[in-house]
């Protein structure tokens, strides 16, 4: 068997405050495992499970990983409408346009669009 991704975490010290962030910038929907605070992420078709939690104690953040959209551009301008900070400006001209944007809790994250 290949290598291949098939979970992943966002950490921050404000859970609720990414669980919104991430279901409303890309309508996945999560779910509280048994009481921990952890938020499992259930994706949407064709995509891989996550989870969203505190990062343990101390609070720490983390998380790189790249998400396909359809529209990077309007992508990218929803994500800043929700509190995101552009890292990276769309770019690229070959197989993908990508851009890198930091979460509302630092976290940074690529969003990729396939040319």
């Amino acid at each position: 068997m290949q290598p291949t991704v098939n979970w992943f975490e966002v950490a921050g010290p404000d859970v609720d405050g990414l669980r919104t962030f991430y279901t409303d910038l890309f309508g996945w929907e999560t779910s509280d495992m048994g009481g921990t605070g952890y938020q499992q992420v259930t994706p949407n078709e064709g995509g891989i499970p996550g989870g969203i939690w505190s990062g343990g104690e101390p609070a720490r953040t983390w998380a790189v990983f790249y998400v396909q959209v359809d529209g990077i551009d309007k992508a990218v301008a929803r994500a800043e409408e929700l509190g995101a900070k552009v890292l990276v400006p769309v770019e690229g001209t070959g197989p993908v346009r990508f851009a890198h944007i930091e979460d509302p809790a630092g976290n940074r994250v690529g969003l990729y669009e396939p040319v």
